[in-house]
């Protein structure tokens, strides 16, 4: 599913699509949507912005 589909459903297949974003380095476009304030879970989000942190640390 992409992002985008799965942003227009929101809750927990955004939340899923978000971290993979991270995960795969495609930090611009999670950035993004966040900016766009789509709305995600605190969780979620703590999630991903460890995914991109620790990716930035090594």
């Amino acid at each position: 599913m992409s992002v985008w589909s799965a942003a227009s459903r929101g809750g927990d297949e955004l939340d899923s699509a978000l971290i993979t974003l991270a995960e795969d380095h495609e930090l611009p476009l999670a950035w993004q949507l966040l900016a766009l304030g789509i709305d995600i879970s605190g969780a979620a989000l703590a999630l991903a912005r460890k995914a991109i942190f620790s990716k930035r640390s090594l």
